[in-house]
Parts: structure tokens; C-alpha cells; sequence
């Protein structure tokens, strides 16, 4: 069930936060979205493009990290779904400080601003990297999600619901890999592969959009909510998508893929749940919830239950992988196709998810 009443979400104009406005414009009890962003040629673009269309569309240009115009902004809203953040590996490496600015302070000043002005509920993005991370991005998520606990432990009866989201790759996303081997194949390659062997998670937008909106309203609080999703091989991703948009008269084989060993802060596999997560985790019908120590501790949520994770978490490089017809599947599924529209994608369409 997705969130009615009116709904913020930081990041709009980003891959997901934008997937997750398409996703709220299609439900008929969402009386207001308004669309934060710092990314003034995108709020501009997005309102042209729009305006006719979506008039429960608002636009407000700022940054999480000014508190003042975050809660100028959120005054009035419902729900916030915070999707704001610094994403790219190798930028958060070089630029460490610009990170911890935007994915945890930033993450704080939403969060208290949310408790001032009354909204409901909070869910902040984040990332199967924040989990025992090794790289500044993943740090600065794992930041993102603790303070938002923290924040959940110490808000009262009549404060708002705070809890994160943890995804893995987005596959259609700005800035994933498959947009750059896509172009990279079409140009004839080569195909730059860090570890053919490297696993990773995988979605598309559609999903984790609607993921994000079935929880924003309804979460308990204080959890973190994992979706049940894909697993796949770098390299297989790589020869799928070769042999599936090598240019015409050119054989899928003639399109070199290149490895070029992992950039810093990168790991071989990832986790959405971490070793010790495990116990004090909960199975759903699509995923599951990490409960917070607190919850445990105080005995509210009862007994974690049995799930089907073994004790060292879930893990990218846990089988079955997706061959390579699943991949181009779960790869077309998250690119709009204008000749087979659904309800969803003509949202999509018309508002667009490019970063």
C-alpha cells in the first residue's frame, strides 16, 4: 500500500526519487508531491515537462544540508521519502568530507526537521554498501542508516516513524553500470569489466520505487527494510549485454570486454543483510527487516523468527545467479518502452529518470 496525504521527497529529480514521484502520481490518494532537489536544471526541466500533466506536482530547489530550507519545504507534508545522497564510489573517495555532508549530516537535518514541523513518517535511502563497508560511500550510508536509529530510539509516542530502506544496484539507474556498457557496446567497445567474477544485487527502478512506497506510511519504525532480490556476475552481465546490442553487422565476439581490476573502495560481493544483522532479522513476503537492537532488547518485537539466511547474512554471490537471458529480462524491464506503455511508465515517461 502506498502512502496517501502529501509526500517530500529529497532527491527527486535523481534515478530512484524520481521513479518513486512516478510511482506516487499513478495512486488516487496522493494529494500533494513536492519535488526537493538541488539539481536546478532538473527541477526546471522536470516542471516544463510536467506542470500540464501532474498539477499535485510542487517544486522546491535546496539542499539537505541547509536545515532552514529543508523545513521551509516540508512544512505540511505527511510523509518524506529521503533519497537525497552522494552515490558514485570513486567521487566519495576523493571527496570524502562532500559525502559525510550530504549522506550523514544531511540524512540528521532531514530527520530533525521532520521531528519539528510533524511529519508522520521518515524512510531514508540507502545502500547494500553501508553494510560492513570498505569504502567511503558505504560509510557514509552506514552513518546515514545509524543515525537515523538513533533518532527513532530517542523519538516519543507523537514523533514521526523513522526507518531506512537498503537496496542493492539499481540497474537501470544514472551512473550503474548498465548504462555504461550499454553505450560502450554500441560504440563498438571495448567493455570495461572491474572483476568478471565480481556478484552484485540487482532491481529495477519500478521495483525499488514501489518497494520504497509500500513502507514509507506503514513502517513500525526504527527497522531496516530489505527487498528479496536478484543476484548476479559482472561478467555475465558484460556477455549478455554484448550479445544482446552489438552493433548490427557487428558479431557480439568482435566487441571486446576488457577487465580492469576493482577501482578503490570496491569489494567482490555485497551483503543486504550482514552477519550480525542475522539474528535480529525478520522474514516478509518481498524481503526483510533488520530490527534495531533497541527493539529487541526491550522485547517489543518478540523473537526474531526463523528465516532462510545463513549465519554469515545475505550475500550477492549467494546461488542462483541469473543467467543470461534473465539479465537481458531484468535489464529491458527497467528501460520505458513507449510502444507497450503501462499506467506506471506513462508517468514515466512524461517525468523522466535520468540523474
Amino acid at each position: 500500500m502506498s502512502p496517501g496525504g502529501r509526500v517530500l521527497i529529497t532527491g527527486g529529480c535523481g534515478s530512484i526519487g524520481s521513479a518513486v514521484v512516478a510511482h506516487l502520481l499513478e495512486q488516487d490518494d496522493t494529494t500533494q508531491i513536492t519535488v526537493f532537489d538541488n539539481d536546478e536544471q532538473g527541477l526546471f526541466a522536470l516542471e516544463q515537462r510536467t506542470s500540464d500533466v501532474f498539477p499535485e506536482l510542487e517544486f522546491e530547489l535546496g539542499d539537505v544540508r541547509d536545515e532552514h530550507r529543508l523545513e521551509a519545504a516540508m512544512r505540511g507534508a505527511d510523509y518524506v521519502v529521503h533519497t537525497a545522497g552522494v552515490k558514485q564510489v570513486p567521487q566519495c573517495e576523493s571527496h570524502p568530507y562532500e559525502a559525510i555532508r550530504t549522506n550523514a549530516d544531511g540524512t540528521w537535518n532531514v530527520l530533525q526537521t521532520a521531528r519539528r514541523v510533524g511529519v508522520e513518517s521518515v524512510l531514508t535511502l540507502s545502500t547494500d554498501k553501508a553494510v560492513t563497508p570498505t569504502s567511503t560511500m558505504g560509510a557514509s550510508k552506514m552513518l546515514a542508516e545509524r543515525i537515523t536509529h538513533a533518532a527513532a530510539d530517542r523519538t516519543g509516542p507523537d514523533g514521526p516513524r523513522l526507518g531506512c530502506v537498503r537496496l542493492g544496484n539499481v540497474v537501470d539507474s544514472a551512473g550503474s553500470v548498465v548504462p555504461l556498457f550499454r553505450e560502450r557496446i554500441e560504440s563498438g567497445g571495448p567493455v570495461p569489466v572491474t572483476d568478471p567474477e565480481m556478484t552484485r544485487f540487482a532491481m529495477s527502478k519500478t521495483r525499488a520505487a514501489s518497494f520504497i512506497a509500500d513502507r514509507v506510511a506503514d513502517q513500525p519504525g526504527g527497522r531496516i527494510h530489505v527487498p528479496r532480490i536478484e543476484r548476479f556476475r559482472l561478467g555475465d552481465l558484460a556477455e549478455a549485454m554484448v550479445d544482446q546490442y552489438a552493433p548490427a553487422g557487428t558479431p557480439p565476439e568482435r566487441v571486446e570486454i576488457e577487465e580492469i581490476g576493482r577501482r578503490p573502495g570496491e569489494r567482490a560481493h555485497e551483503h543486504l543483510v550482514g552477519p550480525t544483522e542475522v539474528a535480529r532479522t525478520i522474514e516478509n513476503d518481498d524481503g526483510y527487516s533488520v530490527l534495531p537492537p533497541s527493539e529487541m532488547a526491550d522485547g517489543t518485537a518478540g523473537p526474531a523468527t526463523d528465516t532462510d539466511l545463513p549465519p554469515d547474512g545475505y550475500r550477492s554471490d549467494m546461488e542462483p545467479f541469473l543467467n543470461q537471458d534473465e539479465i537481458i529480462g531484468l535489464v529491458e524491464t527497467g528501460v520505458f518502452d513507449a510502444s507497450h506503455p503501462t499506467s506506471e511508465n506513462d508517468a514515466l515517461a512524461v517525468i523522466g529518470t535520468d540523474d
